[in-house]
Order: C-alpha cells, then sequence, then structure tokens
C-alpha cells in the first residue's frame, strides 16, 4: 500500500482525509502505518495535516502534542524547532530535534508506533 500512496499522492491524500473524517483509531493506525514513508508527499497535498494528525493522536496514551507528566513519545515545539523525545517515570530520555515540523511528527509517530503499538 505504501508503494501506491507513494506512486499515488493524490489517492493518498483522500485516503487519509477520509479515514481523518471518520475517526476510527484503528483504520488510522493502520493507515498511518502505512503512509509514514511517503508523508513528505502528503504534506503538500492534504491541507492541515499537521493538525488533523495532532487531533486524532491527541487522546492517545503514547503520543502526546504538549509537555505533560505522562509516559509516552512527545512531539513538542521548543526553541529552535520541535523536540521529539520518550518519556517514563517523569524523566525523558534524549531526544532528537528537528527544525521542520513534518520531520518531527514522522519521527514522533513512527516512535510511538514501534514503542506503543508494535507497528511499522
Amino acid at each position: 500500500m505504501a508503494e501506491l500512496y507513494g506512486r499515488d499522492p493524490a489517492f493518498a491524500a483522500e485516503m487519509i482525509c477520509s479515514v481523518l473524517e471518520d475517526g476510527d483509531e484503528f483504520d488510522m493506525s493502520y493507515l498511518l502505518g502505512q503512509m509514514i514513508n511517503v508523508l513528505d508527499k502528503l504534506w503538500d497535498k492534504v491541507p492541515g495535516l499537521e493538525f488533523s494528525l495532532r487531533g486524532f493522536y491527541s487522546k492517545s496514551d503514547w503520543l502526546h502534542w504538549e509537555r505533560k507528566t505522562f509516559d509516552g513519545w512527545y512531539c513538542v515545539p521548543d526553541e529552535t524547532g520541535f523536540a521529539v523525545y520518550y518519556q517514563e517515570g517523569g524523566h525523558h530520555e534524549p531526544g532528537e530535534h528537528f527544525l521542520l515540523e513534518k520531520d518531527a511528527i514522522r519521527c514522533a509517530i513512527k516512535s510511538a508506533f514501534v514503542k506503543g503499538w508494535g507497528q511499522v
């Protein structure tokens, strides 16, 4: 599927918008697992994709978009871009820093899938 999405980003954009509208967590988790590798192409094709992704996962136990005290993966803005790190027991591991939001979101989602859901 990822190969198909890569060849036809317009179709991928339609799919992600459809799944985001439905709000089905299983479908979205599967779709993101397939699309993570073509996120760059989708970024320009789906207006507001970053807001939709943050909104969908805002209730997730594993991925957080604001600094909190919960365990899990974080993708938060900082002074010079975006920080992505894992936090457990109030202590966060050294993470990665990104200048571009799409790179940070890709890393955070991929990390959360691997650690949290065992996909990707």
